[in-house]
């Protein structure tokens, strides 16, 4: 058996593409080869394989990818290509050379062990021409299908078959792809697949990356690499359980553990913890240690224990505690089952310590507590346990909202704010021991340390460096935005109650792609921690444009014009808890003077004409979305437009488009349409045929004695209201219209008027 696949090389105009027989069980490296006797490449540079998800990457043997993925020679095609809407391959990540490769069909009586080109498209680029953008007639060679065939039948590619990661990150892949099947069929695939990488795959990933960002958090890494003998141990234990699961299939977050005599006391535990530690642990208590050795260091330490033992309730949650007191009552020699957490902040309280035990079963780890932990765990009333817990909940509960709000605060602004809107005075003691010793351990937040002193709390998501860089370049200099009470975010008063242009993207999501809650909760999530970054619009439409198909000219616009809305009214960290539109009401900043139609990339030209509406400059592209978001346009937006098509470096069918729907919104519909028929002739683009189609059925109807023509001007009722009653049964929107089309309803009539 082999693939037929269509390879072209993106952003090419006039298009240079081949159509590639290929055998079955080849692997990314054998692709590679191919690829590079095709398209005439010297095998210069580096290399990798991308998907439409972004999450997996296939590279060559002496790289690593960045996220989840594998080495080429390691994985087959086959477990891939069938299973992707396409695959892009990337050549020199200086020149950016990407290949978008797309299966068109499969050939079941193609016997032959190596590869043939079938159809070709425009020549060849010289090596190190300088990329798309930069390569002219000059910088070609003449492409030989004949030649190029003869190089192929003289190379033989064996039968290969990926290993197991490969056939992981492949289940991996067409999860994503399931999830785009709204089917009931599909959802009960999903739910099984799901189920099976939860066991693998995911559990895996997720320990790993929830662990280590925890033990990031917990200790420290020295200048010279080096670590602590405390944070060695939190190493060994984690990447036993990273082990444990790869190779059982076990559950990641709890398993049994071998109670053994002490060993040692706090005191020695506490030794093997470096300097650096100590002196976070002192100033995170609210220590006095400021020029103190280490061995005063553990003597401050150990005395808080002994003196205030409810310190320990701000490091565990009150279910854990329970756990911790019970295990201490678990008597010698008998194992139980403990969790992962928990062990991992006994080690790093310097309470116990945890290690595998080879002479036991493989399943289980020695624990060992220090010999005077009991005493200083067991020294706390139960009535203080319930009341600190009270006071921590409620605690949580604003500094979560203060987070979600404003995403990045420095301390001092934290309290402050704290102290403003919750009307409730807090001492710098207990407030920084709930803020660094209690969050450190408990939350999961960012606490980011300048070099200046200042110390920053933030979301997981967010990218401190990043907002505090941007705060830089836009001179940002105003004091934090003053959020009232009633206005913070919360579990329950989320970002889509509060801002409304993501209550509309939502929407949007939901009627062009069907998702369901947990896929919309995904990239609602996904792109608000975008947005919260500070990012363009550029950067989220082609974040989107990996996980949807935004091909054609009307979803382009659409989310052109939603995500600019986002970034507008959306309060970002960079701007002290101001949106752009606010902060440039304040200042002498413009909105596109602060980052909304950058490009991610720094190296990259800007504003290329084959970018679309991004090819425009970041000032039209705001003047263009301000006459798009208004309800009714007048003779003056028209004449904006059409003078933004003028000064267009080149003919952009996005601009020409929202030509014609500020013709509409001017009730000017013969003129809208006529843009619209002259644009689809260039582009034979599906989406403007399907606008041209319900311009022409909706001209001829007549609703009440007005026209299609008076769809925006306002309606007076005339006489008397009658109540309206349903005379015919409901159409659902994604049921066939029924006019006959074959379409779904809200895709051809629903919102005309005719049948609804």
């Amino acid at each position: 058996m082999a693939y037929i696949i269509k390879v072209t090389i993106e952003n090419t105009h006039p298009p240079v593409w081949r159509r590639i027989l290929i055998p079955d069980k080849i692997s990314f490296g054998d692709l590679h080869g191919i690829l590079q006797t095709v398209f005439g490449w010297e095998e210069e540079h580096m290399h990798d394989f991308t998907f439409p998800s972004g999450s997996v990457e296939i590279v060559q043997a002496e790289e690593k990818p960045y996220g989840e993925g594998a080495l080429e020679d390691s994985v087959a095609v086959d477990d891939f290509l069938p299973h992707s809407r396409w695959i892009r391959y990337t050549y020199d990540f200086g020149d950016d050379w990407s290949h978008k490769i797309v299966l068109e069909k499969t050939d079941p009586d193609y016997k032959e062990r190596y590869a043939k080109v079938l159809k070709a498209k425009g020549d060849n680029f010289n090596e190190d021409s300088g990329g798309v953008y930069c390569a002219g007639d000059d910088d070609r060679n003449p492409f030989s299908m004949e030649k190029v065939n003869a190089a192929l039948e003289a190379h033989k590619i064996s039968e290969k078959k990926s290993d197991r990661h490969g056939e992981d990150l492949s289940r991996l892949l067409q999860l994503g792809e399931a999830l785009k099947d709204n089917s009931r069929s599909g959802k009960r695939e999903l739910e099984q697949m799901l189920g099976t990488l939860c066991e693998d795959l995911l559990k895996e990933q997720m320990m790993q990356i929830f662990f280590e960002d925890r033990l990031d958090n917990f200790f420290c890494t020295e200048a010279d690499g080096s670590r602590s003998v405390r944070a060695q141990a939190a190493d060994a234990l984690t990447g036993y359980v990273r082990n444990r699961v790869r190779d059982s299939k076990k559950n990641a977050e709890r398993f049994c553990v071998n109670i053994h005599e002490p060993a040692v006391t706090v005191r020695e535990m506490l030794v093997e913890l470096s300097g650096r530690e100590l002196s976070d642990y002192c100033s995170f208590l609210s220590l006095e240690c400021e020029e103190c050795t280490k061995e005063q260091c553990i003597d401050a330490v150990l005395r808080t224990y002994r003196e205030e033992p409810e310190i320990f309730l701000y490091a565990f949650t009150e279910q854990e505690f329970a756990a911790l007191q019970k295990l201490l009552e678990i008597p010698r020699g008998r194992s139980y089952e403990a969790d992962m957490l928990l062990l991992l902040k006994g080690i790093t309280l310097g309470i116990m310590d945890v290690h595998p035990n080879k002479e036991l079963d493989g399943n289980v780890v020695k624990l060992s507590f220090a010999a005077d932990a009991g005493t200083l765990l067991r020294g706390i009333p139960e009535e203080e346990i319930r009341k600190r817990y009270g006071e921590i909940s409620a605690f949580d509960d604003k500094i979560g909202s203060l987070l979600l709000t404003y995403s990045v605060l420095d301390a001092g602004a934290l309290k402050a704010q704290y102290e403003r809107v919750f009307r409730q005075e807090m001492d710098e003691r207990t407030f920084r021991r709930l803020v660094y010793w209690h969050l450190r351990f408990q939350a999961d937040i960012q606490i980011y340390h300048e070099e200046d002193g200042m110390d920053y709390l933030a979301l997981p998501q967010v990218d401190i460096g990043l907002v505090l860089g941007q705060r830089e370049n836009y001179g940002v200099s105003v004091p934090y935005r003053r959020f009232r009470k009633k206005e913070l975010l919360s579990d329950s008063h989320s970002y889509q109650d509060v801002y409304p242009a993501w209550k509309e993207f939502e929407q949007y999501l939901c009627d062009d792609f069907e998702l369901d809650d947990e896929e919309l909760a995904f990239w609602s999530v996904k792109e608000y921690g975008l947005v919260q970054n500070g990012v363009s619009v550029v950067e989220v439409l082609e974040d989107l444009e990996d996980g949807f198909e935004l091909s054609s000219i009307v979803d382009r616009t659409t989310y052109w014009e939603i995500i600019t809305g986002i970034c507008l009214n959306t309060p970002i960290p960079a701007l002290m808890g101001y949106s752009r539109l606010e902060y440039s009401a304040m200042t002498d900043r413009q909105p596109w003077e602060l980052g909304l139609y950058d490009f991610p990339d720094s190296d990259r030209q800007p504003y290329q004409k084959e970018d679309g509406l991004f090819g425009m400059e970041p000032q039209q592209q705001y003047g263009l979305y301000c006459i798009a978001s208004k309800e009714h346009n007048s003779a003056s937006d028209v004449r904006a437009v059409q003078e933004m098509i003028q000064k267009a470096p080149c003919e952009l069918p996005d601009l020409t488009y929202m030509l014609a729907i500020t013709h509409l919104k001017n009730n000017e519909i013969d003129k809208a349409e006529r843009v619209l028929r002259r644009l689809y002739r260039g582009t034979k683009d599906e989406s403007i045929a399907d606008a041209l189609e319900m311009f022409s059925e909706v001209k001829q109807e007549v609703f009440g004695g007005y026209r299609m023509e008076n769809l925006w001007e306002d309606e007076e009722p005339v006489g008397e209201v009658v109540p309206f009653r349903r005379d015919r049964a409901k159409i659902g929107r994604n049921d066939p219209c029924p006019c006959g089309s074959g379409r779904k309803f809200k895709k051809c009539c629903m919102g005309k008027g005719i049948y609804d």
